[in-house]
């Protein structure tokens, strides 16, 4: 190791132990000038090329590498400190996402893998999972752990070394032919499959919206598959959508169920129709006639007497579209006014009609 490198490394405290697993260490340090927190990470199983390039560009969604020094067969690295909680932590404690939540957070992966796959000879992750999903404070996804990335390089017919995590790594990864961008869309469709319902396609798919597209995400052979990012993205985009619009609808339907007045988003709407509701309650509840009757008879009065001020009510609101079984409300101007005209004089007519009818038979005239 160079003596400058020693020296830059050695500004770094270690702090705590991050994660320890096979080919890698990982570090919480600070550095004992400007007491900021950063990552350190030991490495024996890496392709240097991919480390150096994330140093030398910085890619929005992957924390920047500060320092890059090999020796030995060794790499340790000095790269930004990100508070958040990985995905698979987030899915262990909670439940699952819904559509739009999925597919923002896989359009997000597009938009992070987009840049790497594009360059030349394109980089990829080849260990795309919750656990190298890395949710920040500020809901963020950023893409870590690129110890399995690799440069495709285009003279290769197949990977001469197997990485990846079982489950989502695509078939090309178990030596079949060569990784290349295609190999991390379809850890994007495993990815998308289990954010969803918390299972790998293999074990469960997904039924709903994304399912075509998880579908094509996994095709075995790559050339089925979407093939860039930002492919991908468009169809997500394109489904989310779709998902607006199907939930607009059931949101409308749902809203169509509301009493007028409710249907509106506007609180003090809401505000003043509850308060009206609430007078006309009051109303009902505490009419009183002039002719003493029973009791049974005058609270059998409060209620027809409610059914006709809500029945007016919804009426006049158009509850469900009641209009349109009525005659003249199709009409407009003064036709369609004299249709209001009718429709109150019978709903009044039919609801006191019952009311009345009632009376005969429990409280007949003496």
């Amino acid at each position: 190791m160079k003596p400058e490198d020693a020296l830059n490394l050695s500004f770094y405290r270690e702090v705590a132990v991050i994660e320890e697993k096979e080919n890698t260490r990982i570090l919480l340090v600070q550095h004992v000038e400007n007491r900021d927190f950063f990552v350190k990470k030991i490495l024996t199983s890496y392709d240097p090329s991919v480390y150096r390039m994330l140093q030398a560009r910085h890619f929005s969604g992957i924390p920047q590498i500060f320092y890059c020094v090999e020796e030995n067969g060794t790499l340790i690295l000095i790269e930004e400190y990100i508070k958040g909680s990985s995905l698979s932590k987030i899915l262990d404690s909670s439940d699952f996402f819904s559509e739009t939540e999925a597919a923002a957070l896989i359009v997000r992966l597009c938009d992070i893998l987009s840049p790497l796959h594009t360059l030349n000879p394109p980089v990829i992750h080849r260990d795309i999972k919750p656990a190298n999903i890395l949710i920040s404070s500020d809901g963020v996804p950023k893409l870590i752990d690129f110890n399995a990335a690799k440069q495709v390089q285009s003279e290769k017919t197949r990977d001469t070394i197997l990485m990846g995590t079982a489950d989502y790594a695509a078939p090309e990864q178990y030596g079949f032919r060569q990784s290349d961008p295609r190999t991390d869309i379809y850890a994007l469709g495993v990815l998308l499959n289990r954010i969803l319902i918390g299972k790998v396609p293999r074990d469960a798919l997904y039924q709903g919206t994304l399912t075509g597209i998880i579908r094509r995400c996994t095709e075995l052979n790559p050339d089925r598959r979407y093939q860039s990012a930002e492919d991908l993205k468009r169809s997500l985009q394109h489904a989310a959508k779709k998902i607006d619009s199907c939930r607009a609808v059931q949101d409308e339907k749902a809203r169509s169920f509301l009493p007028p007045g409710f249907r509106k988003s506007s609180f003090p709407c809401r505000l003043l129709s509850a308060a009206g509701y609430f007078f006309v309650l009051y109303l009902c509840a505490s009419l009183t006639l002039e002719e003493p009757i029973p009791t049974s008879q005058l609270y059998l009065n409060r209620i027809f007497t409610g059914i006709a001020f809500f029945a007016l009510i919804a009426f006049l609101g158009n509850y469900r579209g009641i209009q349109r079984f009525f005659p003249l409300m199709k009409r407009s101007g003064l036709i369609r006014l004299l249709g209001y005209l009718i429709g109150i004089i019978l709903i009044l007519f039919c609801v006191f009609g019952v009311l009345v009818f009632l009376e005969s038979i429990f409280w007949p005239a003496s």
